[in-house]
């Protein structure tokens, strides 16, 4: 039996980014010629960006369980789209960021923001690019009650 026992959905007012973790990734060297791995300066700007629009919505004690996560990333439309597209409200955004690095960028802030205390308990995460009248990034995250044995059920395709 499978149940759920907290969940949190809230609305996120922005233009989303389009830089994510991945894309931040740059290779530096220090003065002393030694490379490394850092994070650009306009990578950790929107993650500050994004941490800040998430603390507001932050619950009182982080999720603990099993975390089902769906975020909608809406962007504005682009200017060449037609009239009857956006008409229609929404259309799917197919291009850059790839959907995997956006999760990851949002996951990471979720996690430093007290969302939860690892990623790791994220088992099943959707997520969606659209084009939109409404631009900002809808979140819902969903703790589950795992069953009787402990284990989540056997989902199978």
């Amino acid at each position: 039996m499978i149940g759920s026992t907290r969940n949190k959905t809230f609305f996120l007012d922005c233009i989303p980014p389009k830089t994510t973790h991945q894309a931040g990734a740059r290779i530096f060297k220090t003065k002393h010629g030694t490379p490394f791995i850092g994070q650009s300066s306009k990578a950790k700007g929107v993650a500050n960006q994004i941490q800040t629009l998430l603390l507001p919505h932050r619950p009182k004690v982080p999720f603990q369980g099993p975390l089902q996560l769906e975020l909608i990333w809406q962007y504005p439309w682009r200017k060449s789209e037609k009239k009857s597209v956006i008409l229609a409200g929404s259309a799917p955004c197919s291009t850059r960021p790839d959907c995997d690095n956006l999760a990851k960028l949002f996951c990471d802030q979720m996690g430093k923001a007290g969302f939860f205390k690892d990623d790791g308990q994220i088992y099943s995460l959707k997520i969606s690019k659209i084009y939109s009248n409404t631009t900002g990034i809808k979140c819902s995250l969903t703790e589950v009650n795992q069953n009787i044995n402990g284990n989540l059920p056997l989902i199978l395709w």
